[in-house]
């Protein structure tokens, strides 16, 4: 089967980086089609989009939801107008590699059963200076369920700037979860785990960039302790009933995890449920 590819950028307020963004996009050497979320940009991103669309039609689509959404509901309304076997979110200030289709198609055709394709990538800065090379040295390059399910217990190992996903698992889990503030990526790739293989590229494919936003970890520190929660103490468990013979200590160690974070930081989960 020809395989066959998507990026899908969402855009909110990067007009400063969508350029470099689309460019590289463009710049593939085996070319993806493009969907841009637009999701109520008060910058210039709306018509620098419009402006790569029309020149670039038969390559780049550009949509806004009917409001404001928020990341990951922005992600999925540019993930359902995809229309390839394959999709990978591009965030709208990072930037693809040259190959980064290519090395993705390689690495679906490691696995029939491949639903995930994950690589390594590199962190820049605002000025798109290389910072470091980051690379997941414990993924193996074909992994299989349930060990899919044991290798993101701990943590997430799949960047949100260098993956691709099946669109048709996607569908099957109903996307990501946009209850979710920051980490929504991870308890996706975990809602995955059963249903097929994930395959890491020990190639560098992709730029995300980082520390040009002064104070935003500090700023998203309780919301993302109060995703990695939800994640450990519901959809851990709801995805391990999927498994019949699941290793009850891998679980119970995630379970001691959680119970660290919540001493540590007072963060209640059952309180946090309410809020919802």
């Amino acid at each position: 089967m020809t395989f066959s590819h998507t990026f899908v950028v969402p855009s909110h307020n990067q007009a400063k980086f969508l350029p470099a963004t689309l460019d590289a996009l463009l710049g593939q050497r085996e070319p993806s089609q493009i969907v841009v979320s637009e999701d109520y940009s008060t910058d210039e991103s709306p018509q620098i989009a419009a402006a790569y669309a029309a020149r670039y039609p038969d390559r780049i689509r550009v949509t806004r939801p009917p409001e404001h959404k928020g990341m990951f509901p922005n992600w999925n309304w540019g993930v359902g107008l995809a229309e390839t076997e394959w999709v990978s979110i591009m965030g709208a200030d990072d930037v693809a590699l040259p190959d980064f289709t290519r090395i993705m198609r390689e690495g679906a055709a490691k696995s029939a059963r491949a639903a995930v394709v994950c690589a390594d990538w590199d962190f820049i800065d605002g000025d798109g200076k290389l910072l470091s090379h980051e690379k997941v040295l414990t993924l193996a390059d074909v992994t299989r369920p349930p060990h899919t399910f044991y290798q993101l217990l701990r943590a997430n190992k799949i960047h949100p700037a260098a993956h691709a996903f099946r669109l048709d698992v996607w569908k099957k889990v109903g996307g990501f979860p946009e209850r979710m503030f920051f980490y929504g990526d991870w308890a996706f790739w975990l809602s995955l785990t059963p249903l097929g293989d994930f395959v890491h590229m020990r190639r560098t494919i992709a730029r995300y960039r980082i520390n040009y936003r002064p104070g935003l970890e500090i700023a998203r520190m309780n919301q993302t302790l109060q995703d990695e929660i939800v994640v450990r103490l519901d959809l851990i468990p709801r995805v391990a009933r999927q498994f019949p013979n699941v290793t009850q200590w891998r679980l119970n160690r995630s379970e001691e995890h959680t119970s660290e974070l919540q001493s540590r930081f007072g963060i209640s989960y059952a309180v946090f449920c309410l809020k919802k």
